[in-house]
């Protein structure tokens, strides 16, 4: 369940969320280093704000167009990034 309050259009993102935020990215890192001599890539990418049902349609994008950075990192080829987080506009300070 994502716990969100909205107050005057700004979205606060509860602790309990940010803390499971900062486990996946942490996962998402050791699997890197990990997998790091093999070729398998691991990224995280942040889909933006999407409507669905979820967050009961609260967001700006599509399920279609938040699901372009999960394919690009999908389709990575040997030369791709292992270990980064990235949004639309490219590579997310971790």
């Amino acid at each position: 369940m994502i716990y969100r309050i909205m107050i005057d259009k700004i979205v606060i993102i509860l602790p309990k969320v940010l803390s499971i935020m900062t486990a996946l990215n942490a996962i998402t890192l050791a699997f890197a280093i990990e997998l790091e001599t093999t070729a398998i890539k691991v990224n995280a990418a942040n889909p933006g704000p999407t409507a669905t049902e979820l967050n009961n349609f609260f967001g700006t994008r599509t399920v279609q167009e938040a699901a372009r950075e999960p394919v690009r990192l999908a389709r990575l080829g040997p030369d791709g990034p292992t270990g980064a987080f990235s949004g639309e506009n490219g590579p997310i300070p971790w």
